[in-house]
């Protein structure tokens, strides 16, 4: 159904807690675990008929009728888990070299409400219409933190910056899509709406590339054997 000619990248906004415990004597050696939730979304450079969001307008066109106004909204996938691994080494104080595995699902929704009839007393036939394109990698990401932790003045509490790159494996690649066809109308209770007719289609989405790759940069707070990192993963190749 869907055809990918042009560039674009993904870009994924993570909250992640880090649980890190010292493995090595000398305190240079730190592992530990990931886990938290992606926030992600598509930005592509320009719009025409070859990306997502015009072909499932015209999808829908298809399924009504050409005078009738579509129009299709974007958003982001969020609450979506995500958890992994890491490993560090204290290359200075202040400065250390990370890398890890994470999962990371990405991808991104959209969504059409089209009232195909209203009467004089406001009950509305609605195709209601929700695409999800869900992607899931296995990120490597690798990066240098720099804080301002000390061996002369040791800090339980410290801020720190990161930067780097996430090559990544494809794990899955799919579209998911209902469309539902509602009759809506109001009582003193507010709005009523009943399901005519459902249905849910998975297609397949061959065309995402097996590999990716972007760039990392992250802030976070640590304390003691904890810390909170918001990380921001912007991708550099075209995976379509």
């Amino acid at each position: 159904m869907f055809h990918f000619t042009k560039n674009f990248v993904a870009l994924a906004l993570l909250l992640m807690l880090t649980y890190p415990s010292e493995i090595f004597s000398q305190n240079r050696f730190q592992g530990g675990i990931k886990v938290g939730t992606n926030i992600t979304s598509y930005f592509f450079g320009s719009y025409d008929s070859d990306f997502p969001e015009y072909e499932i307008r015209d999808m829908l066109i298809g399924m009504v009728d050409e005078n009738t106004p579509v129009s299709v909204e974007l958003y982001n996938r969020n609450l979506m888990i995500s958890f992994g691994i890491f490993a560090s080494y204290r290359l200075k104080p202040w400065l250390s070299l990370r890398g890890g595995i994470e999962y990371s699902p990405k991808g991104e929704r959209y969504g059409s409400e089209i009232y195909l009839s209203t009467n004089l007393n406001l009950e509305s036939v609605i195709l209601k219409n929700t695409t999800i394109f869900k992607l899931s990698y296995v990120e490597f990401p690798v990066s240098f933190q720099i804080s301002p932790r000390s061996d002369s003045k040791p800090r339980n509490v410290y801020f720190f910056m990161s930067m780097g790159v996430a090559p990544a494996l494809k794990l899955k690649s799919e579209l998911d899509m209902v469309t539902t066809l509602e009759e809506q109308s109001f009582d003193d209770d507010g709005v009523v709406s009943k399901v005519i007719e459902r249905d849910n289609s998975t297609l397949d989405l061959k065309e995402i590339s097996a590999t990716d790759l972007g760039i990392l940069g992250s802030v976070g707070l640590e304390f003691k054997s904890m810390a909170v990192e918001l990380k921001m993963t912007k991708g550099l190749i075209n995976i379509l």
